[in-house]
């Protein structure tokens, strides 16, 4: 009896010393406490940050406002020290949207400010107007509207004077996707359009499809998704124009991925069975069995159609 009793209570200390069975919210704060702990000693500013926002979210959901302000706080001062300005406004752009997430408007709206001035300080002409169509989302969450939709034309602007039509092409389309969230339908039409019109000038067909694709998936995010077909459509048809077989498959490829993005399994299937066949015309061996063990790859790990 004594021995049962004995290991009963082992058992029972056991269970304590885990957390097992208990779920209060002291428990849950200490869980928050030992993350926060752990996150606090990465020494690169960058991930420190990033590390932090992601719990100082999860306690606000959670419900612990006031740990995760503290939280929050410690990550703006890591984000300060970030010194690559994309990726500093990147970060102050994820702290924004924490403390809107927490309906802190003042720190919000300060946080946005921050974003703003470390994306105006980009230098690199295809990445600055990216960061600013990034952080107009930023100063959307913390309610400056007019202010984003201000940011969002300025990145349309400077990608005008970009030579690189591929980065053209991608900040357009991250402004078409800025302006549909900011509720502005008729603005993210007419950038959408400019986009699609800017990648149909480009030479390359296999680059020209990827580019039309990634407007699809952005397209479907819009909740435009019949034109989001078509323009699937306008890729397929667009790589189906590329001679160089390695090529097609290969851009097959990219669009099944990108197909498989929005939803479309039964689609995305249906491509890569096409470039599963268009293997054959390979002449290299030591391609085609690449790019054979890459689309077995593809069509093993693709979810089932629902």
């Amino acid at each position: 009896m004594i021995r049962v009793l004995g290991l009963t209570f082992l058992m029972s200390v056991l269970l304590l010393a885990a957390g097992c069975g208990d779920d209060s919210s002291d428990s849950a704060e200490m869980s928050f406490r030992q993350k926060v702990a752990l996150a606090e000693k990465e020494t690169d500013p960058g991930t420190r940050a990033r590390r932090l926002i992601t719990i100082g979210r999860s306690q606000g959901k959670a419900g612990d406002e006031l740990g995760a302000e503290g939280t929050l706080r410690s990550a703006a001062k890591a984000c300060k020290k970030v010194t690559d300005p994309a990726g500093r406004a990147k970060l102050y752009a994820f702290l924004t949207d924490a403390y809107a997430q927490l309906g802190s408007r003042s720190s919000a709206t300060r946080n946005a400010s921050l974003a703003t001035e470390a994306a105006r300080e980009v230098e690199d002409p295809a990445e600055k107007p990216r960061a600013l169509a990034r952080v107009a989302m930023a100063q959307n969450a913390a309610e400056n509207a007019d202010l984003a939709a201000e940011l969002l034309r300025e990145a349309e602007q400077l990608a005008g004077q970009l030579e690189d039509v591929f980065a053209a092409v991608l900040v357009l389309i991250d402004v078409a996707d800025g302006f549909q969230k900011l509720d502005d339908a008729a603005e993210a039409d007419r950038v959408l359009n400019a986009a699609l019109e800017l990648a149909a000038t480009i030479e390359d067909p296999r680059g020209r499809s990827g580019l039309i694709g990634e407007a699809a998936v952005k397209l479907h995010g819009m909740d435009k998704a019949a034109k989001s077909t078509k323009t699937f459509e306008l890729a397929l048809k667009t790589a189906g124009t590329i001679e160089e077989p390695t090529s097609r498959v290969y851009a097959l490829a990219d669009l099944s991925e990108q197909l498989s993005k929005v939803g479309n399994h039964a689609k995305a299937r249906q491509v890569l069975t096409e470039a599963k066949g268009l293997t054959e015309k390979i002449v290299e061996k030591d391609l085609q069995g690449q790019a054979i063990r890459k689309i077995r790859e593809m069509i093993y790990e693709l979810p089932d159609a629902s």
